[in-house]
């Protein structure tokens, strides 16, 4: 572990390292202007001594080159080349000549001095001013010096001359000298440096043993006061300062022990009455734990509850919540805690929607605890409403008084849902049981008008009064089939007769039909690779244009209705009241006045409807086909925003097939056709029409009958060519049971099962039972042309 530095130590080091750092900057400057005056010294030096060198050079070559001028004049004059180069040797033994040229007057170069003499005839290079003087230029070069001079007699111009003069014994002589200037300026440093070093180290030793003497002086009165506080801090509160002096630091050491006097009278109080507190905090640390306890064994009661606890004071403020709590309110403890039970526990009448009064405040009130069997809604915080049964209760100390309440709520959304579904079940129940109670009859009275109406118009004119009045008629007794055929669609045992329909066409035949005339669009959607499905293509047309109708009437001043189509796969997790498997989803959407939320529960009831004129069973009726055909639908509405409807139908992998001919053509024919059917009237009318179409009609009232004449007109070899059985003979043997022993007789029989009950199973899967095709009642003489026509024109089942 590092020592710790006392005040002395920190003192003296810190006078010291001031000290030494003040001293080493004054020192380091002097060093370097001193050093920066001997350097400027040096180099000075050297360039003095380099140009004395220079110009003592040029003053000897200058001289030089004036004898040789001189002595080259005669020999020059004479033309004596051998002399010249002799002249020039010698001169060259005893000065740095490198090489030397002379030329005549004309400039052309007569001796270089060289045995090759390479030069000889070449232009000697002059300046101006060696051509108009009689003196020695001389001129500084690469090689050292070149000089050039005029060689004359008597003024008269008789050659040139040049010599070339090494400067490399110069550069000699220089690196000399300087080197001598360095040798001597090294010296000087030396001397300096150790000068300077002996000067530093004498003001550190100073340095030291002025900062050792402050120390003390001011230092050790510190360091007595430090070390009694340490004493003190140990608690030591006996021990006092010595004050040796009666300045600042003896002005301190006064005033610490007076500190430390009235710090020891605290203490002395404090233990006393720290020693009254012992026993108090040690009864309350027993509580605390024991209050821990409990509290740790109601938190985990509360979280192992499964209905929502909200306790709260005697003011109202939540104190404690269980996780089922938070999700039913949206709040989480630490936001709900301590805040007031109306803002977190938020609850309505369902029936009017109105705030409720909290529980708590009433209990609070009356001391009474209350029940809500659940006619209550609660909004959470992001505003989801569920459906909750409530309860709350005083909370009572031992002695009986009321210290808050216990809120407990429970989600019964999913029971309440179940409940309206359960009560909406009872409901079409009880009009499938009415409905499958009167269909089959009023089938047949309005089979006997809407025949004998469609028969008699074959007997009249269409320009006539009586064929207008005849379709009147029809119209009324064909409002009265549709009224007959919606309650049939409650029926439990009813059956849809399905096919494979495309709904694609079903949607643009119905949205056209419905609104022709209308001031509100239609907006298409639909998937191009649209599957067909499995369905009653006339109930299927009877959902979709009463949802078309409702939103047409719900836009007034028109608007759009926009219709999508898509394929989906409904998967296990979807959520929906689906079997998994492949489904076509319908959206009916218009820009109309919305459903209220009081209203949109009920919108699927029998006879629940909003309008002034109307029976309640459109929308009831449409939700029992999709349920028939095993779909599901829902609705979406915002008041102000429009109603959104949702079909899923299941869908089919075959390809959708066409429509059998239904149309108002009639068609004739030839045979023998055997009629079964209890009631005289269907009989009387099936044989009218029967041979006002060409044919021979047999009636016979029950199964017996029908038998025995099939069997007889089989043996006696005039076969029926077909037989129309009704399904229901009440009291006898209806044509499920017959059609079995015609098949015994002849398998190729060719029968048409008819009944007023329409939604048979029978009827939906008329071939399952051997027969050849349908005849819902009530028929027209052109609906029953057409089905024997089919039924005869192709082979037997």
């Amino acid at each position: 572990m590092r020592a710790k530095l006392t005040l002395s130590k920190k003192y003296s080091l810190w006078f010291s390292v001031m000290s030494l750092a003040i001293l080493i900057l004054v020192m380091l400057s002097v060093f370097a202007v001193l050093w920066k005056g001997a350097d400027t010294l040096r180099y000075t030096l050297r360039d003095a001594t380099r140009e004395a060198f220079e110009n003592t050079q040029q003053t000897t070559i200058h001289n030089l080159s004036e004898y040789v001028r001189l002595q080259l004049a005669p020999l020059l004059y004479q033309t004596d080349v051998e002399k010249i180069n002799k002249l020039i040797r010698n001169l060259g033994k005893g000065m740095p000549i490198s090489s030397f040229r002379v030329a005549d007057a004309a400039g052309k170069v007569l001796t270089d001095g060289t045995k090759e003499n390479r030069s000889f005839g070449m232009a000697l290079p002059f300046s101006e001013q060696t051509l108009k003087t009689d003196s020695v230029l001389i001129e500084k070069t690469k090689e050292g010096f070149r000089a050039t001079f005029w060689i004359g007699i008597e003024g008269s111009t008789i050659g040139y001359g040049e010599i070339i003069f090494s400067g490399e014994p110069l550069q000699k002589a220089i690196v000399q000298a300087e080197n001598a200037v360095v040798s001597i300026w090294q010296g000087y440093t030396k001397k300096f440096l150790t000068i300077t070093l002996i000067g530093v180290l004498g003001i550190a030793l100073l340095t030291i043993v002025l900062s050792i003497v402050i120390s003390r002086t001011y230092a050790l009165p510190l360091m007595k006061l430090r070390d009694a506080t340490t004493k003190i801090a140990l608690g030591n509160l006996q021990y006092r300062v010595e004050v040796s002096s009666d300045d600042e630091i003896g002005e301190l050491a006064g005033s610490f022990n007076k500190m430390v006097e009235e710090l020891q009278k605290r203490t002395e109080e404090l233990e006393e009455t720290n020693e009254a507190l012992q026993g108090e905090i040690q009864e309350r640390t027993l509580m605390g734990k024991a209050l821990a306890v409990e509290k740790e064994r109601l938190a985990v009661t509360l979280h192992s509850i499964g209905d929502g606890v909200i306790t709260t004071d005697m003011e109202g403020r939540v104190m404690l919540m269980n996780p089922v709590a938070e999700r039913l309110t949206g709040f989480l403890w630490r936001e709900a805690s301590e805040k007031p039970i109306g803002d977190i526990f938020r609850i309505y009448s369902e029936e009017t929607n109105e705030p409720t009064a909290d529980p708590v405040s009433i209990v609070l009130k009356s001391g009474m605890g209350i029940d809500s069997p659940g006619d209550t809604t609660i909004v959470g915080k992001s505003g989801i409403r569920l459906s909750i049964a409530h309860s709350c209760a005083p909370i009572r100390d031992s002695e009986g008084a009321i210290i808050g309440t216990v809120l407990v709520c429970r989600d019964i959304t999913e029971r309440r849902r179940l409940e309206k579904e359960l009560l909406k079940a009872h409901k079409l129940e009880s009009v499938g049981i009415l409905a499958g109670g009167i269909a089959h009859d009023f089938n047949n009275l309005l089979t006997g008008i809407m025949g004998n109406i469609s028969l008699a118009k074959l007997y009249t004119t269409e320009e006539s009064d009586t064929y207008e009045w005849l379709e009147e008629a029809e119209k009324a007794t064909l409002r009265a089939t549709d009224l007959t055929r919606q309650l049939l669609t409650f029926s439990k045992g009813g059956a849809p007769v399905k096919k494979t329909v495309s709904i694609r066409e079903l949607i643009m035949d119905s949205c056209r039909f419905v609104l022709r005339g209308s001031n509100v669009k239609c907006e298409f959607s639909l998937s191009p690779e649209l599957w067909s499905t499995d369905a009653d293509q006339g109930q299927i047309n009877q959902v979709l244009q009463n949802l078309i109708i409702n939103a047409d009437q719900a836009m007034l001043e028109g608007g759009a209705i926009t219709l999508s189509a898509e394929n989906i796969v409904v998967g296990p997790e979807s959520g929906l009241p689906l079997k998994a498997g492949k489904y076509v989803k319908l959206r009916i959407k218009d820009e109309g006045v919305g459903i209220s939320k009081e209203h949109l529960p009920k919108i699927f009831d029998p006879y629940f409807t909003t309008k002034e004129k109307g029976e309640g069973l459109g929308l009831a009726t449409t939700y029992s086909i999709i349920k028939n055909h095993h779909g599901h639908i829902s609705v979406e509405s915002a008041m102000g925003v429009g109603t959104t409807f949702t079909l899923y139908l299941p869908a089919s992998e075959e390809a959708a097939s066409r429509a059998r001919n239904t149309g108002g053509e009639v068609f004739s024919g030839k045979g023998n056709i055997l009629v079964m059917d209890d009631d005289p009237t269907i009989q009387a009318l099936a044989r009218a029409m029967l041979n006002k179409l060409g044919y021979d009609a047999v009636v016979a009232s029950n199964g017996d009958e029908a038998i025995a004449l099939f069997r007889s007109a089989w043996e006696s070899d005039r076969p029926f060519d077909a037989v129309l059985m009704d399904l229901t003979i009440p009291g006898g043997m209806g044509g499920k049971e017959a059609i079995k022993h015609l098949i015994s007789i002849n398998r190729q029989v060719k029968a048409i099962v008819s009944s007023g009950y329409s939604h048979d199973p029978i009827m939906a899967n008329y071939q399952d039972y051997g027969f050849s095709g349908v005849a819902a009642k009530p028929y027209t003489i052109e609906s029953l042309s057409s089905e024997i026509h089919t039924v005869l024109e192709h082979p037997a089942s």
